[in-house]
């Protein structure tokens, strides 16, 4: 394993360090064959975390790309971007942005931008006077029968009627 290499790098070092210091017969051809055996034991150190490394920054990549997608939400989910726009956007596959979502937050890409459209609804529903019309309207739908079954089918409950019972 990894200790196992790791003192044989250490012991490859020391050898190679004192033949270095020293000039006897076939001193040139053991300095070469000791430097090839750290380099194998110092590979075999580094493949051996490697996996790990990769996946560290495939990770990291994907936080990144998670939270420039939420940021892409919160700037456009008033304007209904198709999924291919959003990951377009992005430089991913549809797929891949929809992977990285559901494991970072354990929804798909278009339940994090239909949640965030719904956030909006409702706090524009329970802290505004405007009718459910025109906040249909300020969330980009071009029908507000389309915004009221989209919100009644998530929440179940229509946005009048959510009105009225936050208000209570």
């Amino acid at each position: 394993g990894s200790a196992a290499d790791f003192e044989a790098l250490v012991r490859s070092v020391e050898l190679l360090q004192r033949e270095a210091e020293g000039d006897g017969k076939g001193h040139s051809a053991l300095l070469r064959a000791l430097g090839e055996c750290v380099f194998i034991h110092l590979s075999r150190l580094l493949l051996a975390h490697e996996p790990a490394a990769v996946a560290r920054s495939e990770r990291s990549e994907d936080v990144r790309l998670f939270l420039q997608f939420c940021d892409l939400v919160e700037a456009h989910f008033r304007d209904h971007l198709t999924l291919s726009e959003y990951a377009g956007r992005l430089s991913v596959t549809e797929a891949r942005l929809n992977d990285i979502c559901r494991r970072m937050a354990d929804l798909p890409s278009k339940e994090i931008v239909h949640e965030r459209l719904l956030q909006e609804a409702r706090r524009l529903l329970r802290f505004s006077a405007v009718p459910v019309s025109e906040i249909s309207y300020q969330l980009g739908f071009a029908d507000p029968a389309y915004f009221s079954r989209f919100f009644t089918k998530r929440t179940g409950t229509p946005p009048s009627q959510f009105r009225l019972a936050g208000q209570v």
